[in-house]
């Protein structure tokens, strides 16, 4: 995770062959600054308070879904690749995600390995492609 060279905030797969951009999403039809996002702000900070509200210098803002004062929470980079955050209900100590940013598991980049197919669903599942000969 990472601030590019015109100060948008994005997340990168760094893998030892290749490195891609995976969100915000790099598809074309796609416009970070449809979405209020600004570049060339001179500045790259991003921060998040006690409310559960998130603000970046490229205009990328959200609240989580139980916004208030007094709750724990964490921005995690997960294992997966998605970043997200929890939330801790301190009566069971267990921890809930109240916001991430690929809602979709299958458009993470290399979620099913390097040729995985990923299909969606419930649960993303992973497949193999079929060679037909």
């Amino acid at each position: 995770m990472g601030f590019n060279s015109i100060n948008i905030l994005k997340l990168i797969y760094d893998g030892p062959e290749i490195s891609s951009v995976y969100w915000p999403s790099p598809d074309p039809g796609f416009n970070v600054f449809a979405f209020g996002r600004i570049s060339y702000n001179g500045s790259r900070i991003s921060a998040f308070n006690d409310l559960g509200v998130f603000n970046s210098s490229d205009g990328l803002n959200f609240t989580v879904i139980d916004i208030g004062l007094g709750i724990r929470r964490r921005l995690t980079l997960d294992s997966d690749g998605n970043l997200r955050l929890y939330s801790l209900n301190e009566s069971t100590g267990l921890w809930s995600i109240s916001w991430q940013a690929i809602s979709q598991p299958c458009n993470i980049h290399g979620i099913c390995g390097r040729n995985g197919i990923c299909i969606h669903g419930d649960k993303p599942e992973c497949s193999c492609p079929l060679v037909m000969s």
